[in-house]
């Protein structure tokens, strides 16, 4: 599998249908733990807004009524968002 090296530290990439993405796990893994890296990252509101527009655009299957309790939580008391 291909990789790029950052800072000293190999981040593989995956081609799909010609589309290259590079390892978010690969990357936190320079910083510790990276579940708890990717989490933290997965629950900010701007995140979170971002994820919501690629789906719109990338997902014909994208239910946005379903997606408006992950969008609008309190933001003053944060959690971690869980994903299935």
């Amino acid at each position: 599998m291909p990789s790029i090296t950052v800072q000293g530290n190999p981040i593989r990439i995956l081609e799909t249908a010609g589309e290259k993405y590079i390892s978010l796990t690969d990357m936190g893994k320079k910083f510790g733990d990276a579940n708890i890296l990717i989490a933290s990252w997965m629950r900010r509101k701007d995140i979170i807004e971002y994820l919501g527009i690629w789906e719109r655009l990338h997902n014909e299957y994208f239910n946005p009524l379903e997606f408006v309790g992950v969008r609008i939580p309190k933001w003053s008391n944060p959690t971690t968002l869980k994903l299935s």
